[in-house]
């Protein structure tokens, strides 16, 4: 019985004839070190320095994390953070926790602490049990 081959990543040049559309959009789906995704991966919110638009990748990238499986989700924070991300904030309704990613290490925040970032929003706090007020 021979063995099914392993499937090569999809190019940028692939992923455009195949889910590009004449409008600029495709389709619905995104490119992640390629893999294909629904669009629905992307981001759910992104805090964006106006000085660096349109050229610079968002300073801080935040998921809800409880829908996607581990592995795509990895891939998509490590994508972030090679496109130039500072942080990555995943953020998991069911245990009502908030982990922080950065390029040198991980925290996990819960809800007596404060989601913070003081180098590029000085002076703002978010206290963590306000992300999950009505959940």
């Amino acid at each position: 019985m021979a063995a099914n081959p392993i499937p090569s990543p999809m190019t940028a040049d692939e992923f455009v004839r195949v889910y590009g559309r004449g409008d600029g959009g495709f389709g619905g789906y995104e490119l992640i070190d390629g893999v294909v995704y629904p669009l629905a991966t992307t981001p759910d919110v992104a805090v964006v320095r106006t000085d660096c638009i349109p050229f610079r990748a968002p300073e801080v990238q935040v998921e809800v994390g409880g829908s996607q499986n581990p592995a795509e989700l990895q891939s998509r924070i490590s994508a972030y953070f090679r496109t130039g991300t500072h942080a990555v904030c995943c953020i998991f309704p069911e245990t009502r926790t908030i982990v922080v990613y950065t390029a040198r290490e991980w925290r996990e925040l819960t809800e007596q602490d404060h989601l913070e970032f003081p180098a590029l929003l000085p002076g703002v706090g978010i206290p963590v049990s306000a992300i999950f007020e009505g959940i």
